[in-house]
């Protein structure tokens, strides 16, 4: 087995260890800038360590999220100077090791790489069993969601942009029937897509979809959705002014109610609400790293990163999209 060690140093501690591994392991050394381009190129299952040599917080969490993006390969973290109190931390975003100061130098073991990659085993396990047990059950459509059970969703947050500037333009009265059509446009661009608009505040809100592998068609709907701004411009909007609105979509688990949607503690939901609001410029869809890698190749080419939030990657989807979206001019219906 290939083992890969990712370091900020011109040596990492394992280097020298890879010759008495034995038994067909090898570790090899990259820098650590090599990260993002070297990943691709492993086979699935392989073994990835980031040396913690040198790293500060902020570009540890960079590395984590490059990594998390990879979700067929395993991760651990090479600690030989002893710098993180709280291991179990690295655990909680996905590594299957860690060795610290102690064992930096005793190198890897058969022993060590069977046991890893037995623990890597059990928690897919844990995974899979939690599926199969209806704790987190994949559902394709609404008829099988049951209000106080958890799922995973799509969250796609939307909202008008420069609020109070058009409160102060058009006034209240005028602003809500204008937000109404607002409204209605976003309902018509999510539901042919298996979304409904779940939450509203006025002025934007939180479409849902169901989660199952493989789906990009939240996606496709919030392309449809930059596409048909323009229209929605002419034909239906009574403000004089172009609306300007802008987008995030996310990806988690949620236990889903119909009402009192207000009271809700989630993480996911938080999440997606602070990717909108706080790293999302006006007039621009932003997407998390999961929604990213599920979208065929044809749509992938027109995001672009737009750095780390909440320690993991995030992509915008460059405007105008207009042209070209995909080579036979027809968009799917579905994932």
């Amino acid at each position: 087995m290939k083992i890969s060690v990712f370091s900020k140093t011109k040596q990492a501690s394992l280097k020298n260890h890879s010759k008495r591994a034995g038994d067909g392991i090898t570790v090899d050394v990259y820098p650590l800038d090599a990260l993002a381009r070297t990943l691709p190129t492993l086979g699935k299952g392989s073994l990835v360590y980031i040396d913690m040599t040198g790293l500060g917080p902020r570009e540890l969490s960079r590395r984590i999220a490059v990594m998390s993006e990879h979700q067929d390969l395993l991760f651990g973290f090479l600690d030989a100077t002893g710098s993180v109190t709280d291991p179990a931390i690295l655990f909680h975003r996905g590594a299957v090791d860690y060795i610290g100061k102690k064992l930096a130098d005793s190198g890897f073991t058969v022993k060590r790489v069977r046991e890893i990659l037995a623990y890597a085993r059990s928690l897919r396990k844990v995974v899979d069993g939690a599926m199969e047990s209806g704790a987190l059950p994949a559902v394709r459509s609404w008829r099988e969601i049951v209000e106080g059970r958890e799922y995973p969703f799509y969250f796609l947050f939307f909202e008008a942009d420069d609020v109070e500037d058009m409160k102060k333009r058009y006034g209240l009265e005028n602003l809500a029937r204008a937000m109404e059509t607002f409204r209605s446009f976003i309902e018509r661009g999510v539901t042919p897509y298996g979304g409904r608009v779940w939450m509203w505040s006025g002025f934007g809100g939180i479409a849902l979809f169901p989660s199952t592998d493989g789906n990009f068609a939240p996606l496709v709907s919030a392309f449809r959705l930059m596409l048909w701004r323009p229209f929605y411009d002419v034909e239906e909007s009574p403000l004089p002014n172009y609306l300007s609105f802008r987008m995030a979509l996310s990806t988690g688990a949620m236990v889903y109610r119909e009402k009192r949607t207000g009271g809700i503690v989630c993480d996911a939901l938080n999440s997606v609400f602070h990717l909108g609001q706080r790293s999302t410029d006006p007039g621009q869809l932003a997407l998390t790293a999961e929604v990213y890698h599920t979208a065929p190749d044809y749509l992938r080419k027109f995001c672009v990163p737009a750095g780390i939030f909440e320690e993991r990657k995030i992509y915008r989807v460059l405007a105008p999209i207009h042209h070209g979206v995909q080579e036979n001019g027809e968009w799917p219906s579905d994932g």
